[in-house]
């Protein structure tokens, strides 16, 4: 799951929701999270983080605006940990918004020499995904709304 702050603060919260707490709480930073889903909301390993600062007459929107670029960076850098075999930690790698590793974060462990990362291999079944999806179908479409595409 990718969320909007860097978690454990401000677990629980959605969208411009979590980037008004961010401000109200005076934070200098703020960032996403790329973590494992667990029965506790936003309670699941963290995987990968990436940070970017806080600025001065920042709306909610604006620092929306800048953390939303970091999410599909820090959804890399998760997939790269997966890969690595260095996904799962409770406390990941931050990354700044120019890709710098933050000073303060553990070290990153060397990927495997001969790590094969397979769909089989990480307990994924695709036939049994794609079937999820042709029963899933049916459901969309039945909730299709005049006027907007797909």
């Amino acid at each position: 799951n990718v969320h909007p702050s860097l978690l454990p603060d401000f677990a629980g919260g959605m969208d411009l929701q979590v980037h008004a707490a961010v401000l109200a709480a005076g934070r200098a930073e703020s960032g996403c999270t790329v973590h494992l889903v667990t029965d506790e909301v936003d309670g699941g390993a963290v995987v990968a983080q990436r940070v970017c600062r806080v600025e001065p007459g920042d709306t909610p929107q604006r620092l929306k605006d800048r953390v939303q670029p970091l999410e599909g960076l820090a959804l890399i850098d998760a997939v790269r940990r997966f890969a690595a075999g260095t996904a799962g930690e409770r406390f990941a790698p931050r990354f700044h918004d120019d890709g710098a590793l933050d000073e303060e974060s553990p070290p990153l462990a060397a990927p495997p020499e001969t790590a094969a990362l397979t769909y089989r291999a990480a307990g994924v079944d695709v036939d049994k995904g794609n079937a999820l999806v042709e029963r899933i179908k049916p459901l969309a479409a039945a909730t299709a709304i005049p006027g907007v595409e797909g």
